[in-house]
C-alpha cells in the first residue's frame, strides 16, 4: 500500500509540474491594468514592476527587459502579437532576461525615467512600446520602439551575448547614460523678469509654426493641443489679437469636419496622421476630450458659434455613454482596434476598423439613392478608398468619414441640421454598432477625471447645461471620497480598489479641478479640499533646495532618479499645475507665502523662454500672463447670485477668479462685500476692487 500510495504522489507531482511547465499564464495573471493582462497569456514569463522581479534580477545577474505601454497603444498590440507571442523569442527573453510589464498610465513614474533616457539617446524617436534593456538594477543601456520580430531577437541576442562578454563595458555605459538622466533634471535660476514683450515673442514663435490652411503645428502626426491653443485663445482675447483668436477658430473649425472627429458617436481621436486631420489614429482617451470640451467650451463663450456648442455637447455625450462608470466618474480610454476573438488577422490591419467603411458597406447602411450621393460627396466616399495611401496599415478600398472641401469651398451641411445629414448618421451608426467594438480601458484615474471635471464646470459656464455642473460634482465627489484615503490621493480606481499612490499631476489636477467646481457652486468645501491636497503636496513632494516638487511623493520607493515633470507632454506639466494651483489658492486666501513660490517657479521657466524653447512651456506662458496681468476677481454677493453668476459666466473671461454666496462666507476676496438687501457684483484685481455694480452689463463694462 504504501508502494502504491508513494507512485501516485509521485505522478500528482510529475502531472503538476507538466501543468506549470505549460501552463498559459505568466506573472500578470492577477494584475487588474487591462494592459498587463494583454500580456497575462504570453509565453514570455512577464513580470509587474515589483520587488520580486527587481530582486530576481539581481540575484541571478541577469539583465532585464522593461517594455512599457498603455491598453490603447496600437503599436503594443501589433509587437505583443508578432514578437512576445512567439516561442523562440519567449525562450531567449526567458533565459536571459527577467521581464517587466509596465502600464505608462498606471506607473507614469517608470515610464518618465526611461523616456527621458530614451530621448537623450534618440531625440525624436520615442514613443510606445518602449522596449528598455537594463542591467539588473535597473540603469538602461538601450532604448527602442516597435520592432519586428528579426530585429527585436537581434537585439535581445545582441544585449545577452554583450553582458555575458563584456560587463563592464555595459556598466560603464549604463553609469554614464543614468549620470546624463540625473543631470536633466530642471536647474532652479528665477533671475528672468516677466515683460510683454517675452509674452509676445514667444506667441509670435508659435504663430510661425501654425498650419494656417488647415489649423494646428504644422507636420505630421499632428496633436490637437488643446492647452497651447487655449493659450493662444486666452492671449488673443487678452491683447485684441484677432489673428490669433482666428488661428483658434481654424484648428477648432477642422477638427470639427475632419475624420479625427467621430461625428457618429461623438468624441475626437488622439492625433491624426496627415495635415488636414483626415486620417485619425483612432485611439480616444479621456484626457484629450477632456481638454478639448474645455476649449470648445471657451471658443463658444467668445463667438457663440452653435456648431461649437454642438461638439461640447456631442463630446460629453460621448463621455456620457461610452466611458462613465457606474460610481459617475470616467474609464481611461477606447482602443484604436477592434479585435475579433481568436482572431488570425495581421494585427498591424486591425487599427480603425470599427470606424471605416467601403464604398458597398455606406451603400448597403444608407439603403437610399439620394442619400448614397449626399454621402458620397460630402465624405468623399472612394471605390479604392479616400485615405492616405503612406499610411503604416493597408487602407486599401477604406474610407474614413471626413467632410470633403472643394476649391476651398465647404460642400457640406454647415450647420449639422440638415435633415438628411441626421438621416445618414442614424443609418451609419445603426450599422456601425453591428461590429465588434474596440476594447475600453477601465481604470479610473484621477488626473484624468480631474481634468473631465473642469471640462463638465466650464461646458456648465458656457452652455448653462445644469446637469454639467451636477456631473462634475459627482465626479469631484467620487474623487474625494474614494479615491482620497488617510490623507493620501491615489491614482487608480479599478474593480471597486485604490492602487498606486497619487502623483504630482493627480494632486495639482485634482486641486484645480476642486477650484473650478467652488467657482460653479460657491460651496467652500471645495476650496478647503484643494488646499488640502496643496497641503499635502508641500509636506510629501518638496524638494529640499529648490521651489519644484518631485513628481513622486517621499512615501514611494525610489527609481533610478527622481524627476521633476516641467515639460508639457500630453496634458500640462505638473508643476506648471501646481504653481497655477499656488497663485489661485494664495488669491483666494490670501497667501503670500504661496504666490511667492508659485512666482518663482515661474520665473525658473521663463528662462526657457529666452532659449526660443516654447513647445513644450506653454502652461508655463498661461501662468507668466497671469503674474504680468492678475486675473480678474470677480465676486457676487446676494440672493441672486445664482443667476447673476450663471449670467456672468456665460460670457468668456480669461482666468477669471469667480467667488460669492447668498452671504460673504470666509474668504478675504468676499470680505465686507454684502449689502443688505440687493445683490451686488465686484470687480477686482489683486484684492483691490472698482465700485460695485448690480447689472451684468455694468460689470462687463469693468473688465478691459
Amino acid at each position: 500500500m504504501i508502494r502504491v500510495f508513494l507512485f501516485i504522489v509521485c505522478w500528482l507531482k510529475l502531472g503538476l509540474c507538466l501543468l506549470s511547465a505549460q501552463s498559459p499564464w505568466n506573472h500578470l495573471r492577477y494584475e487588474t491594468s487591462p494592459y498587463l493582462k494583454q500580456h497575462a497569456h504570453n509565453p514570455v514569463d512577464w513580470y509587474p514592476w515589483n520587488q520580486t522581479a527587481l530582486e530576481k534580477a539581481i540575484k541571478e545577474n541577469k539583465l532585464l527587459v522593461i517594455s512599457i505601454g498603455y491598453a490603447s497603444c496600437h503599436w503594443c498590440h501589433v509587437m505583443e502579437s508578432e514578437s512576445f507571442s512567439d516561442t523562440t523569442v519567449s525562450r531567449m527573453m526567458n533565459t536571459s532576461y527577467v521581464s517587466i510589464k509596465v502600464d505608462r498610465e498606471t506607473r507614469p513614474d517608470i515610464d518618465q525615467v526611461y523616456i527621458s533616457a530614451c530621448q537623450l539617446i534618440n531625440h525624436d524617436g520615442c514613443g510606445w512600446p518602449l522596449n528598455v534593456i537594463a542591467l539588473p538594477d535597473g540603469r538602461p543601456v538601450y532604448i527602442g520602439t516597435y520592432m519586428k520580430k528579426p530585429q527585436w531577437i537581434e537585439v535581445i541576442n545582441h544585449f545577452a551575448n554583450q553582458y555575458r562578454d563584456q560587463p563592464d563595458k555595459m556598466r560603464s555605459y549604463a553609469n554614464d547614460l543614468t549620470n546624463g538622466i540625473q543631470s536633466n533634471t530642471f536647474h532652479y535660476n528665477d533671475s528672468a523678469s516677466i515683460h510683454d514683450s517675452m509674452i509676445h515673442d514667444q506667441v509670435n514663435r508659435i504663430l510661425i509654426q501654425l498650419d494656417d490652411p488647415h489649423g494646428g503645428i504644422r507636420g505630421t502626426p499632428k496633436f490637437p493641443l488643446p492647452a497651447l491653443f487655449d493659450f493662444l485663445f486666452s492671449y488673443g482675447k487678452k491683447y485684441q489679437r484677432p489673428e490669433v483668436i482666428q488661428s483658434v477658430y481654424t484648428l477648432l473649425d477642422h477638427l470639427i469636419t475632419g475624420g479625427i472627429y467621430d461625428m457618429l458617436e461623438g468624441g475626437i481621436s488622439r492625433y491624426s496622421l496627415d495635415e488636414e486631420w483626415k486620417v485619425p489614429h483612432f485611439e480616444k482617451m479621456l484626457y484629450d476630450n477632456a481638454q478639448l470640451i474645455s476649449l470648445f467650451a471657451h471658443a463658444y463663450q467668445e463667438s457663440k458659434n452653435g456648431r461649437y456648442k454642438k461638439t461640447v455637447i456631442s463630446c460629453i455625450d460621448f463621455l456620457n455613454h461610452q466611458l462613465k462608470s457606474p460610481e459617475g466618474a470616467f474609464y481611461s480610454s477606447f482602443d484604436a482596434d477592434a479585435i475579433m476573438d481568436n482572431s488570425k488577422e495581421d494585427p498591424a490591419l486591425r487599427e480603425g476598423k470599427y470606424y471605416i467603411w467601403t464604398k458597398d458597406e455606406i451603400a448597403e447602411a444608407l439603403a437610399d439613392p439620394v442619400l448614397i450621393e449626399k454621402c458620397n460627396r460630402w465624405f468623399n466616399i472612394l471605390e479604392e478608398g479616400n485615405a492616405l495611401s503612406d499610411l503604416q496599415y493597408s487602407m486599401l478600398g477604406k474610407n474614413v468619414l471626413s467632410f470633403h472641401r472643394t476649391n476651398s469651398k465647404e460642400v457640406y451641411p454647415h450647420d449639422f441640421s440638415d435633415s438628411l445629414f441626421s438621416i445618414m448618421k442614424s443609418r451609419l451608426l445603426k450599422s456601425r454598432q453591428k461590429r465588434t467594438r474596440p476594447a475600453r480601458d477601465e481604470k479610473i484615474i484621477c488626473a484624468w477625471n480631474a481634468l473631465t471635471i473642469s471640462a463638465l464646470a466650464d461646458a456648465y459656464m458656457a452652455t448653462g447645461v445644469t446637469a454639467y455642473k451636477t456631473q462634475a460634482i459627482t465626479t469631484g465627489g467620487f474623487i474625494w471620497n474614494k479615491m482620497h484615503q488617510n490623507n493620501k490621493l491615489y491614482r487608480i480606481f479599478q474593480k471597486n480598489k485604490n492602487n498606486s499612490m497619487g502623483f504630482l499631476e493627480d494632486y495639482a489636477h485634482t486641486g484645480l479641478a476642486f477650484v473650478k467646481l467652488y467657482q460653479i457652486t460657491f460651496d467652500e468645501r471645495w476650496l478647503k479640499r484643494a488646499e488640502q491636497l496643496k497641503d499635502e503636496v508641500l509636506v510629501n513632494f518638496s524638494a529640499d533646495t529648490i521651489p519644484f516638487f518631485y513628481y513622486t511623493s517621499k512615501q514611494q520607493p525610489s527609481l533610478i532618479t527622481k524627476r521633476f515633470d516641467i515639460q508639457d507632454q500630453e496634458i500640462p506639466s505638473s508643476n506648471a499645475a501646481m504653481a497655477r494651483l499656488l497663485m489661485i489658492l494664495g488669491d483666494y486666501n490670501a497667501n503670500t507665502n504661496d504666490k511667492a513660490r508659485a512666482e518663482i517657479m515661474i520665473k525658473t521657466v521663463a528662462n526657457k523662454f529666452t532659449e526660443g524653447v516654447i513647445n513644450s512651456y506653454y502652461y508655463w506662458l498661461e501662468n507668466a500672463l497671469l503674474l504680468l496681468d492678475p486675473p480678474y476677481e470677480i465676486a457676487i454677493v446676494g440672493n441672486q447670485y445664482e443667476d447673476l453668476a450663471r449670467a456672468m459666466t456665460n460670457h468668456f473671461i480669461p482666468y477669471s477668479l469667480w467667488c460669492g454666496g447668498k452671504k460673504e462666507g470666509h474668504l478675504p476676496l468676499l470680505k465686507n462685500k454684502l449689502q443688505k438687501g440687493t445683490t451686488t457684483i465686484y470687480v477686482c484685481q489683486n484684492n483691490m476692487c472698482l465700485l460695485p455694480v448690480h447689472e451684468v452689463a455694468e460689470a462687463l463694462k469693468l473688465i478691459k
